[in-house]
């Protein structure tokens, strides 16, 4: 887009003192945005700080995609997420792979404090699903044992009388 305006202010001379001003713009802010993109990108994925908010995938991936074009080390990590939980775009390990690494690439420290995260979530979930599933097996012990007490209950009233 840059090279555009630049060819268009060449041939109509009144457009430099738009063009200039708008590419010195783009090329002082570059950074700030390329990780507002990544928040937007979370916002969009997320619906909002507290979730209440619309959810668009389509447009999170595309935010994450621009960001790290552009350089940012959390838009590849977490677009690299959203191909390996195939969110919004088909699961791929070479995809995620290949995102991964640019974002070690990027920036080695914000990587291994997002990894962290996930890894803290991750094991948070597991914990959680093992405690579900230990709930359930004792929901499930209980009623056997409470259907085998009435089973016994009725084998004995029917045999007194």
């Amino acid at each position: 887009m840059v090279y555009l305006l630049i060819v268009i202010s060449i041939f109509v001379p009144p457009l430099w003192f738009f063009t200039v001003p708008y590419i010195l713009y783009l090329t002082i802010t570059r950074e700030k945005r390329r990780e507002k993109y990544a928040d937007d990108g979370m916002i969009w994925e997320s619906g909002g700080l507290l979730g209440s908010g619309v959810v668009d995938i389509d447009r999170a991936v595309s935010l994450y995609r621009k960001s790290c074009n552009m350089g940012s080390a959390k838009g590849c990590f977490f677009l690299a997420r959203m191909y390996q939980l195939g969110k919004g775009v088909p699961e791929s390990r070479i995809d995620y792979d290949k995102y991964i690494e640019k974002s070690k690439e990027l920036d080695p420290d914000v990587y291994r404090q997002l990894q962290d995260v996930i890894d803290e979530s991750d094991a948070e979930a597991d914990r959680l699903l093992q405690d579900e599933i230990e709930s359930e097996k004792q929901q499930a012990d209980e009623f056997l044992s409470s259907l085998v007490g009435l089973t016994q209950h009725r084998y004995q009233t029917r045999h007194r009388i």
